[in-house]
C-alpha cells in the first residue's frame, strides 16, 4: 500500500529494526520469531529495507533467496525452523524478488546492481512462466501431483499486491513478467517505464 505523501518513513523506523533484528545470518527473514519462512514475505521486507537504504541487510536477503532456488527458478513455499512445512512451489514466491531490485532501482539507479544477477532472474521469470496454460491463466501451485488451480486469480494477486507496495506502472510490471526477452533483463526497461520518484529522503513520496 503507498504510503500519504507526507507520511515520515521515521514513523516506521521500528518496524525496520525489528526486520533486522529478525534476519537469520544466512540472511533468511522470517514471518516471525517461531521461524517461520517463506520468500513473497521476506521479500515485502527487503522492500522496507531498502526504503531504509539498509543495503547490508538488503544484500544478504537478496542473495538467500538466490541461493535457495532449485534449478527451475523456483523456492519451496514455506518452511519453519528449516524445516519444509508446505512442500510445494508456488509461481510468484521466487519472482517476488523482482520488486525490493526495482525498488532499489529507483532509489540509487544502480543498474549494474541488477545486471549481475540477470541469469538468475532469467531462471526465475522462466520458472513462473511455465506455470501459465494455454488460456494465460497461471497455476496456482506445483508439486509431485503436478499443477494445480488455473482459476486466474494468481495473476491478479500478482498485479495487486505489486502495484499496492510501490509506485511502479503497470506497464513496467507487464513488462518485466510478460515480455521479458530470452536473452536477458533489460535495464532499459526498468529505465524506460518506471514512474519517476524523487529519491526517498526522509518522507516517501
Amino acid at each position: 500500500m503507498l504510503l500519504p505523501k507526507k507520511m515520515n518513513k521515521e514513523t516506521f523506523r521500528h518496524a525496520k529494526d525489528w526486520i533486522i533484528t529478525n534476519q537469520k545470518s544466512d540472511g533468511a527473514i522470517c514471518w516471525d520469531e517461531h521461524g517461520k519462512f517463506d520468500a513473497w514475505d521476506h521479500s515485502e521486507c527487503l522492500l522496507a529495507l531498502a526504503i531504509f537504504e539498509e543495503w547490508d541487510h538488503f544484500d544478504k536477503g537478496l542473495e538467500y533467496v538466490f541461493n535457495n532456488i532449485n534449478s527451475e527458478g523456483l523456492i519451496i513455499s514455506e518452511t519453519i525452523k528449516d524445516k519444509v512445512t508446505k512442500d510445494y512451489y508456488e509461481p510468484h514466491h521466487a519472482a517476488y524478488i523482482f520488486l525490493p531490485l526495482v525498488q532499489k532501482y529507483m532509489i540509487d539507479g544502480n543498474a549494474s546492481y541488477i545486471q549481475k544477477y540477470q541469469k538468475k532472474l532469467k531462471l526465475i521469470f522462466e520458472g513462473m512462466m511455465k506455470f501459465r496454460d494455454k488460456d494465460g491463466l497461471f497455476f496456482w501451485a506445483l508439486d509431485t501431483k503436478g499443477f494445480a488451480d488455473n482459476s486466474g486469480k494468481l495473476f491478479n494477486e500478482i498485479i495487486k499486491e505489486l502495484t499496492d507496495n510501490i509506485p511502479i506502472s503497470l506497464r513496467l510490471l507487464k513488462l518485466i513478467f510478460l515480455k521479458m526477452s530470452n536473452s536477458s533483463l533489460s535495464i532499459n526497461l526498468i529505465k524506460k517505464n518506471c514512474v519517476d520518484i524523487k529519491k526517498i529522503n526522509g518522507t516517501v513520496s
